[in-house]
């Protein structure tokens, strides 16, 4: 006859550890957001690990479902928003150095349609939060390209001035246009 017994189930404080490691690495690796919404995750987390904390009672199945609920919390600083999406901040900035959107995602590698590509992906990055990697898939390469653009506006962001102010000006244009719902 074979045995039917459960795997062990983890205690409740090596499931709150384990949740504060998954948060602590998400804050590492992919904050660039605003603290505002990084402090409203965290407080999503914070109420459930409340809820945990209150209901001792409670048997190790639920509480093991409330910290897959914790993991579930939508994070802002990982997925930034639903109002702005690639496609819009890759419409914008085609429209401010004027060259189609289609350009900035084809294959075509010249001077005047490079530099706003890769001022997208630094914006889609470093400003929006996606990941290089989603940024990558978007325009059909790589993400270590996506990687590559990205750092270059970094780089160019401080020596130059023109870097500097087309990213500023396109970023403050996508934030009013994130504020007013996309």
């Amino acid at each position: 006859m074979a045995s039917t017994t459960k795997q062990p189930v983890h205690t409740i404080s090596e499931q709150i550890r384990k949740v504060q490691n998954f948060i602590e690495k998400r804050r590492e690796s992919h904050h660039t957001g605003s603290d505002v919404d990084l402090d409203q995750t965290l407080f999503q987390v914070d109420q459930k690990l409340q809820e945990i904390h209150n209901e001792w009672a409670a048997t190790p199945e639920e509480k093991s479902e409330w910290v897959k609920e914790i993991i579930a919390i939508p994070r802002p600083l990982v997925y930034r928003t639903a109002r702005l999406t690639m496609d819009k901040v890759f419409e914008v900035v085609a429209d401010y150095f004027k060259v189609s959107a289609e350009a900035l995602g084809g294959a075509r590698r010249s001077r005047h349609i490079v530099y706003p590509r890769q001022v997208a992906f630094w914006l889609c990055g470093d400003v929006f939060g996606f990941t290089m990697s989603s940024v990558g898939r978007y325009v059909n390469r790589d993400h270590s390209t996506a990687i590559y653009g990205r750092d270059k506006i970094r780089y160019l962001r401080v020596i130059s001035d023109r870097t500097k102010r087309d990213t500023d000006e396109l970023s403050q244009k996508l934030r009013e246009i994130e504020s007013n719902g996309g």
